[in-house]
């Protein structure tokens, strides 16, 4: 649906840097410049920036321990979209809508 413009996924900054930070730990040293080049070439798809309505929102989900779980959980909620994932304890959060 994105790639024909009927849908825009939203990818938070956060999803990018553990992205980044996966390929370094695995070996792969995808440049980060690159990662970026190829997001902003995506039809449909757009980085989102860690704002001020995300952090208002890090309080909303205690049952979320993970920093970076909790992060994105609150740009799904900011963003009013369902958060694609297959996370256990952000599929068991009943405050995001969930694709998986």
């Amino acid at each position: 649906m994105a790639e024909t413009g009927n849908a825009t996924i939203v990818v938070p900054a956060i999803v990018v840097a553990e992205f980044y930070f996966l390929s370094v730990k695995s070996g792969l040293r995808i440049a980060i410049a690159d990662l970026l080049d190829t997001l902003e070439a995506a039809a449909g798809i757009r980085m989102s920036i860690l704002g001020r309505r995300q952090m208002d929102l890090l309080a909303d989900f205690p049952e979320i321990s993970e920093i970076h779980d909790r992060l994105i959980a609150a740009e799904s909620v900011a963003f009013n979209m369902p958060l694609l994932t297959k996370d256990a304890e952000l599929l068991a959060s009943a405050q995001i809508e969930t694709i998986w």
